[in-house]
């Protein structure tokens, strides 16, 4: 259970209404505050509509902080996302450890956000081999993305934001570890 209460659209004043009209726990949780969560939609925004980062190395990158951070919400969020912009069966073993990447675009990815989820950033050597496949503003959209959804796992553990029922078949389907 959450510690924080989940806010309803019609708890908030009318100027803050559109902040849940998609509603999920998390935003629930982060109207609390209005201006940050303005703030955080419009990166969103950016990082999903407007970023010229494939949407299927994106859902790669955040699928790995998920699963390093052993984040439930964010892993089954994140494979509902990923399969609808091409993550296949593979790229989930991949990021899993159980598969290899099928390219080194991939497994650059997949190895950045390992490292940004467990120590104190994206490896130097990974930024350069990353620099050799992206464009500059991809990379710098990777590494903020990965970065940003690492912050994302620490916010969902430390209020332990639940996962929505209709998620939950993602979670079944594709369980995380007990650690």
């Amino acid at each position: 259970m959450a510690r924080m209460t989940y806010v309803d659209q019609a708890d908030l004043p009318e100027v803050h209404r559109g902040l849940l009209r998609y509603p999920s726990n998390l935003a629930g949780v982060l109207v609390h505050s209005p201006g940050l969560t303005h703030a955080l939609s419009a990166l969103g925004a950016h990082l999903i509509k407007h970023s010229r980062l494939d949407g299927r190395i994106r859902e790669i990158a955040c699928l790995t902080v998920g699963w390093e951070a052993r984040a439930p919400y964010e892993w089954a969020h994140h494979l509902k996302t990923g399969r609808a912009v091409g993550v296949t069966e593979a790229d989930i073993a991949a990021i899993k450890g159980n598969g290899t990447a099928r390219d080194e675009r991939t497994a650059a990815v997949i190895d950045a956000a390992r490292e940004a989820s467990t120590g104190p950033g994206v490896a130097a050597a990974t930024v350069d081999r990353l620099a050799g496949i992206f464009e500059p503003d991809e990379l710098v959209d990777l590494v903020f993305t990965v970065c940003h959804y690492c912050g994302v796992t620490r916010l969902l553990t430390s209020f332990d934001i639940d996962l929505e029922d209709d998620y939950q078949q993602y979670l079944a389907a594709d369980p995380l570890p007990v650690d």
